[in-house]
């Protein structure tokens, strides 16, 4: 399933049925959209207009590039906490289960970036972790991966320093799964 149409369907209460009648676009074509059976950069540009609109977020995340997309997530996860709070954001993603959806999904970045927020959020409150996850906590990425600004600014000053002073800085809840990751807060 397209993580991202999963997501802006979850953190909006809706279902692939609700879309369709909201944007008036045939049923089958939002599944498709959802199932990966349909790319949306083949869709006309009203059909995105009305999905974003439906869904509250921009055509450009709707219609980004599969490498931008775990940038797009990262953006989408954060706005989510800011909007809907820290209490809420860990009620959506406990009730909705999309940790586990992911992983199922092979979404291995995703999955781990979400449970590094819930983590982190539920640490930083002083709210109990959910042991649901504990099999997952002691999984890692085989690569660190690191945020786009610190791949370019890698390249640019041809030095890894850059890289090893992000990952000295990074939030330990994230760090543990080999994701870099300083700035949840001032991104959102």
């Amino acid at each position: 399933m397209n993580s991202n149409f999963k997501m802006f369907l979850v953190n909006k209460d809706m279902s692939m049925s609700s879309l369709a009648k909201k944007t008036g676009l045939p049923y089958t074509t939002i599944n498709r959209l959802v199932n990966d059976r349909l790319d949306i950069n083949d869709c006309n540009a009203a059909a995105v207009y009305k999905i974003s609109k439906a869904l509250g977020v921009s055509m450009e995340q709707l219609i980004n590039k599969e490498e931008d997309d775990f940038e797009l997530f990262k953006s989408y996860v954060c706005q989510q906490v800011h909007a809907l709070g820290y209490i809420e954001f860990i009620k959506k993603v406990l009730s909705t289960d999309i940790i586990s959806s992911l992983y199922a999904d092979e979404k291995f970045a995703e999955a781990l970036y979400l449970l590094a927020m819930l983590d982190y959020q539920s640490n930083k409150h002083d709210i109990p972790l959910y042991k649901k996850y504990d099999p997952l906590r002691s999984l890692k990425l085989s690569e660190p991966l690191y945020p786009r600004d610190i791949e370019l600014l890698t390249v640019l000053y041809n030095s890894n320093n850059v890289k090893e002073q992000a990952w000295d800085d990074a939030i330990p809840e994230f760090k543990r799964h080999n994701i870099v990751e300083n700035e949840v807060e001032n991104v959102c």
